[in-house]
């Protein structure tokens, strides 16, 4: 018997995330502030960051209030236990 290594399943895409021009800005201010990065680092990340938030993994999060970005979580699969995270509070 196989077992997966997936602890979710994606049942539909109600819960994607689709980032509106200024929400995408907001991620790249925060993802910009996160000054325990390298600079260019943080620079290579950041289409990578908007790319991982929106593509469907049921565990990405955007923190939010009054209608502005305050950290995100972005998860991917290709690399285990790993994920971007940002704030700005």
């Amino acid at each position: 018997m196989e077992i997966s290594q997936k602890l979710y399943q994606k049942e539909d895409k109600k819960d994607e995330i689709v980032l509106s021009p200024k929400q995408k800005e907001q991620v790249i201010s925060i993802t910009l502030g996160i000054e325990e990065v390298d600079e260019t680092i943080r620079n290579l990340a950041l289409e990578d960051v908007i790319n991982t938030l929106q593509n469907g993994h049921p565990l990405n999060r955007l923190i939010e209030k009054d209608e502005n970005v305050e950290g995100y979580i972005a998860w991917e699969d290709f690399v285990k236990n790993e994920a971007y995270t940002g704030k700005n509070f």
